[in-house]
């Protein structure tokens, strides 16, 4: 299968997942995928949040120059209920990689469930 002229081979997708109360933790929310083997494409990656006045973040840690992370994408929670990050050409990401997603927890209140979707 392909998408914009990009060879997926099988298109095998794996979602990965995390919740998280607010009150009842006070570490901020981390959710990180590093990509071991073969190289993969960033699907999407969406979050609900409820009651939350927090900066969402998402970073790319690349595996080749790994002192430096790039940041995708940086917002505030505040007011919003769902964020959806659907990148507009395909996200390659290559072994080694590490996309990264943190919402802060400065006020410990709300809760969040943020989702990463990444083909392979």
């Amino acid at each position: 299968m392909t998408i914009g002229n990009v060879w997926l081979g099988s298109m095998q997708m794996d979602s990965y997942a995390v919740t998280q109360d607010f009150s009842q933790n006070t570490d901020p929310l981390s959710l990180s995928n590093i990509l071991y083997t073969v190289p993969a494409v960033l699907d999407r990656i969406t979050a609900k949040v409820t009651n939350l006045d927090e900066t969402l973040t998402v970073t790319l840690k690349p595996a080749a120059g790994s002192d430096y992370e790039v940041t995708l994408y940086t917002g505030s929670t505040s007011g919003e209920t769902e964020f959806a990050l659907f990148p507009n050409r395909p996200l390659f990401l290559y072994p080694g990689d590490t996309v990264t997603v943190n919402i802060t927890n400065n006020n410990h209140t709300g809760s969040a469930a943020v989702t990463m979707t990444i083909l392979y």
